[in-house]
């Protein structure tokens, strides 16, 4: 298995990834650099498309499968924006490794409060800060593990 922390980066050429894109800010392009290079190291089939959440005030959680009820949002991407917008100081977003597929999830929050992540059994993985970008591991055997963080 591959070691998901163990990067190549030295043959992606920066100027193709970047060429058409200047208008992004340059996190967002060593972002999108290394989840990419991520999901082939892992041989994942991972979409970079971005699913925008509005937790709304409250706890929240992915899901998979056609229908997503209150509170929830139907997994599509492993790439997240995500507004608390909460009346307190964090919300909590729930990442069920047992029911959502292996990978690594990226989750930006957007908002102006913290985002408390945590695993199915309930317990707290890490709380990703305003304006910071957070990388977590996802596999129902080792659970959810949080890899690193980054200002937006």
């Amino acid at each position: 298995m591959t070691d998901f922390l163990t990067l190549n980066l030295s043959e992606l050429d920066l100027d193709d990834i970047f060429g058409a894109e200047t208008n992004r800010p340059p996190s967002w392009h060593k972002f999108r650099l290394i989840f990419s290079k991520l999901a082939a190291d892992l041989n994942l089939h991972m979409s970079t498309d971005i699913v925008e959440i509005d937790m709304a005030d409250a706890a929240h959680a992915l899901v998979v499968g056609p229908n997503a009820g209150a509170g929830q949002t139907r997994m599509s991407s492993f790439v997240l924006v995500v507004d608390p917008d909460s009346s307190g100081a964090s919300e909590i977003l729930t990442l069920d490794e047992t029911a959502l597929p292996p990978g690594v999830y990226s989750i930006k929050n957007s908002g102006g409060e913290g985002i408390a992540v945590q695993d199915s059994a309930a317990s707290a993985i890490a709380t990703v800060a305003t304006a910071t970008t957070a990388l977590f591991h996802l596999n129902e055997d080792t659970g959810v593990t949080l890899v690193g963080t980054m200002d937006a």
